[in-house]
């Protein structure tokens, strides 16, 4: 894929806000990817990138190495939607040090964060 991307120091790209990035492209090692991206299916991230908050990655996307999502360094990550039957889809990520956190909506915090304000807000599903 030919990109008009900047890179950065290290050759990676330098994605902005709201891109949408075709399916089955390769994102190279080093890329920072900004706010609301989102990667189709297929798209594969090379090691140690950066996403940015609210980036959504479409189905059988893969992380190289060492990449950042949500302030960690991922370790397993897993996409769900309607766990607390809102409908919208809840992203999971584990990062290497074992802590993790969930991005729903506008939401961006702790397991036991996610799970107080979806009791505040009567999802208990």
């Amino acid at each position: 894929m030919s990109n008009n991307f900047e890179t950065n120091d290290n050759g990676g790209w330098v994605v902005p806000n709201k891109t949408t990035i075709p399916v089955n492209t390769v994102i190279p090692s080093y890329s920072i990817l900004g706010y609301e991206c989102v990667l189709g299916n297929g798209c594969r991230l090379g090691d140690r990138c950066s996403l940015g908050s609210e980036c959504r990655l479409g189905d059988r996307c893969s992380l190289g190495d060492r990449c950042r999502w949500l302030n960690l360094e991922v370790s397993r990550w897993l996409t769900i939607a309607n766990v607390d039957g809102s409908g919208r889809v809840i992203n999971i990520v584990q990062g290497a040090d074992g802590n993790i956190k969930i991005e729903a909506g506008c939401f961006c915090g702790t397991v036991d964060e996610f799970v107080d304000r979806a009791k505040k807000e009567n999802k208990h599903i």
